[in-house]
C-alpha cells in the first residue's frame, strides 16, 4: 500500500538508516506506484532530504506526479514541506526536479493571492 511505503521510508529516516541497497528498491517502489498522494510524496520527499539520500528516479516520479496536477491537490502545509525537501536536494539546471518546483510555485501564488 501506498501509505506503508511512505511510513517505512520514515521509518527509517526517524532511526537514521541508511541502507543504500533499502534505499534503491524503496525508490522504485515509489516510482511504480500510481496510487501515492501529496501526503505520501511529502513524507518520503522529507525522509530522502533528512537522510541527504537523492534519487533522480523518485525526483523524476514528482515531476510526472506534479505534470498530472498533483501539486494542486497539496494543502499548504504539503507544499511548504515538500518545497523546502525538494531545496535540500542538489538538483541539476537541466534534470529533473523544474516540473514539481513549477508546481508548487503555481500553488504558492495560489494561496498567496486567497491571503
Amino acid at each position: 500500500r501506498p501509505g506503508d511505503l511512505a511510513v517505512t521510508i520514515q521509518s527509517l529516516a526517524r532511526s537514521s538508516t541508511r541502507h543504500s541497497t533499502a534505499l534503491q528498491a524503496l525508490s522504485r517502489a515509489v516510482q511504480a506506484s500510481q496510487r501515492i498522494a501529496s501526503k505520501g510524496f511529502t513524507m518520503i520527499a522529507e525522509s530522502f532530504a533528512s537522510m541527504r539520500y537523492q534519487n533522480e528516479g523518485f525526483i523524476q516520479r514528482l515531476d510526472d506526479w506534479a505534470d498530472a496536477g498533483g501539486t494542486a491537490s497539496c494543502s499548504a502545509e504539503e507544499a511548504v514541506v515538500l518545497a523546502h525537501s525538494l531545496s535540500l536536494f542538489e538538483l541539476q539546471s537541466t534534470g529533473p526536479g523544474h516540473i514539481v518546483i513549477a508546481g508548487l510555485c503555481d500553488r504558492f501564488q495560489g494561496v498567496a493571492g486567497v491571503l
